[in-house]
């Protein structure tokens, strides 16, 4: 009896010692997934939300693109690359900007974004960001000459109080504010721009509340250098005087 209830009870433990291992394995197989699940879900927020989609996206406020959107526009910015010395680039550039944007119109908000966003410009091209930035920046000034301005002048708005609330910027960026400021009047009619000023300058939101120096000689230079040209510097430099106080 001593002998059968001895094995019973090893029997017995062998069953337990089975269970216990059966279900720490299958907890750790689970624990591994959603540890995987996190990791991924924490890497997809990084950077921009890709979506799969066979559908073509309308322009959107959103910062979700499909990944053909992604692919579409890194290859543009390695194509514009590779044109970028040639004598005939800027009509290159135009038709190939035009052809993309008539068949998928986000990319302007893809571009509203390289400039906003340094991450997501490395999301376009890691090796070809400065690139990807004066692309960008001209693809607005050319999808405003097609028919919609909307995206320039809100890139600028933002990038503007972007801008304003940092101690330091680089003159990088100074650069791209001044290329925004002069794509936007270059794509205005001078005379309506100049009987109709201060409403541009809202609209750049330029104002006079404005604190950080180097902010408004960005400013009064894009809006001098680009009337210059067109006016000749007397006049440009008395309407610089009339709107701007500081």
């Amino acid at each position: 009896m001593k002998k059968k209830s001895l094995l019973i009870t090893l029997l017995l433990i062998v069953i337990l010692i089975i269970f216990k291992v059966f279900f720490s394995e299958k907890k750790m197989h689970q624990d591994s997934n959603i540890s995987a699940n996190i990791k991924t879900q924490a890497k997809t927020k990084v950077i921009y939300p890709i979506k799969q989609s066979n559908t073509k996206k309308e322009f959107s406020n959103k910062k979700e693109f499909t990944e053909e959107d992604i692919i579409e526009t890194r290859d543009f910015v390695n194509n514009m690359k590779e044109e970028y010395t040639k004598l005939q680039f800027d009509t290159i550039f135009k038709d190939k900007l035009q052809k993309m944007y008539n068949q998928n119109n986000n990319i302007a908000q893809i571009f509203k974004n390289i400039i906003l966003d340094n991450n997501f410009a490395k999301v376009i091209s890691i090796e070809n960001q400065a690139y990807a930035r004066v692309f960008a920046i001209n693809g607005l000034k050319e999808i405003a000459l097609i028919n919609n301005i909307e995206p320039l002048l809100n890139t600028i708005q933002e990038y503007s109080l972007i801008l304003q609330n940092k101690e330091i910027f680089s003159k990088g960026e100074k650069a791209d504010l001044d290329d925004l400021i002069s794509n936007y009047i270059s794509t205005i009619d001078t005379s309506s721009f100049i009987e109709n000023i201060e409403h541009h300058l809202t609209e750049i939101n330029f104002n006079n509340e404005i604190k950080n120096n180097e902010i408004i000689k960005i400013y009064k230079n894009s809006v001098f250098f680009s009337l210059m040209e067109k006016v000749g510097e007397e006049k440009a430099r008395k309407l610089l005087e009339q709107h701007f106080s500081k």
